[in-house]
C-alpha cells in the first residue's frame, strides 16, 4: 500500500513541478511581449514628436 502512496505522491510532485515551468515559460513569454510593447509605444511616441516639430514648422 505504501507504494502506492509514494507513486502518488511522486506523480504529484512531477505534475507541479511540470506546472511550474509552463508557468514560468508564460512568464517569459509575457515579458517579451511587454518588452516589444515598451519599443512600440516609445517609436509612436517619436513619431508624434516628429509630426508636431512639421506642423509647428508649418504653422510660422
Amino acid at each position: 500500500m505504501r507504494i502506492v502512496f509514494d507513486s502518488i505522491a511522486i506523480i504529484l510532485i512531477l505534475l507541479f513541478a511540470g506546472v511550474a515551468v509552463l508557468a514560468l515559460g508564460e512568464n517569459d513569454v509575457l515579458q517579451n511581449e511587454n518588452a516589444n510593447l515598451i519599443i512600440e509605444n516609445k517609436a509612436q511616441k517619436q513619431e508624434i514628436e516628429i509630426w508636431e516639430t512639421l506642423n509647428a514648422t508649418q504653422n510660422i
